[in-house]
This record gives structure tokens, C-alpha cells and sequence, in this order.
């Protein structure tokens, strides 16, 4: 994807959400690998993005479903609910350690960006 090469993280956020309209069956359907990952990406993509309103949306959408997936942790750490004071520090915590994992993680996402159109 041109856009995720600019590091035009809006615009490559928008396209992956298209990509995962084309993609994705609909629920109660399972997903595959290759599903997962787009799912994943497109959490990513949002994240670099800045947009809280549609890493909500993701994780409300897809998060049981991303369950029992080995990118399962790094979808919750990328969609979940912003850090709000000291309650949030087991949280916090949780989290820093699954970010030590992420790279290799992550490594599932690399490879080429489909895109619908």
C-alpha cells in the first residue's frame, strides 16, 4: 500500500478498513490467519494514526473474534482503551509486557498490503 510506504497513516488506515470490508466474513463466521492479520494491521495503521474513535470500533467489531489467535495480544494492546491514572497501572503493566513480545508479534503483518478497490 502506497499510503503505509508514505507513512500516510490516515490514508492507509482508511484503505485497510476497506480491505477488511472486502475481506472479512461475516460473524458468527471464524477467521483465518491472514484475516487476523489484516484485522491486526489495520489496528496498527489506526494506532500510528491517532485515531482512538476507530481503534474503539475495531475492538468492539473484532475482538472477541481475534481470541485464541497468536496476534491476539497485539490487537489489545493496539486497540485498547487509553491509560486514564494510577487504577489503570496493573493495566499498564500487563501491557509493557506483552509490548516486549510485540516485534516478533508483529512479524506476522510483514508481507505485501492488499487492497481493495
Amino acid at each position: 500500500d502506497l499510503a503505509a510506504e508514505e507513512q500516510d497513516w490516515p490514508a492507509a488506515a482508511a484503505a485497510q478498513r476497506e480491505h477488511l470490508a472486502a475481506l472479512l466474513p461475516a460473524p458468527p463466521a471464524p477467521l483465518g490467519q491472514a484475516e487476523r492479520a489484516a484485522i491486526t494491521r489495520a489496528a496498527a495503521f489506526a494506532a500510528l494514526a491517532g485515531e482512538d474513535g476507530a481503534l474503539a470500533t475495531l475492538r468492539e467489531a473484532y475482538g472477541a473474534r481475534m481470541e485464541g489467535s497468536p496476534l491476539a495480544e497485539a490487537f489489545a494492546v493496539l486497540t485498547a482503551d487509553p491509560l486514564r491514572g494510577v487504577a489503570d497501572l496493573p493495566r499498564l503493566q500487563r501491557e509493557l509486557g506483552v509490548l516486549r513480545l510485540l516485534p516478533s508479534r508483529l512479524e506476522a503483518l510483514r508481507g505485501p498490503v492488499q487492497v481493495a478497490r
